[in-house]
């Protein structure tokens, strides 16, 4: 559901245009989700959630990715 959630928001971003500095700009939002596993240390947790967000930032951004641990 977390990645459901995130992909949702990522797409409802995507198409969010703002205006900025006398025009109007598109922002995009890369994402990374894991899910806590049974008697994880939470810093291994955030640890495993930011290698999924640097995933999607290093297959060109915009993008959603899971780290499944």
């Amino acid at each position: 559901d977390a990645v459901l959630t995130a992909e949702r928001i990522r797409r409802h971003i995507e198409q969010t245009t703002l205006r900025f500095d006398g025009g109007l700009v598109s922002v995009t939002v890369s994402c990374g989700v894991s899910q806590l596993v049974s008697n994880e240390h939470a810093g291994h947790f955030i640890q495993r959630t930011d290698e999924a967000l640097y995933a999607s930032k290093q297959n060109g951004r915009n993008a959603t990715h899971w780290h499944s641990g």
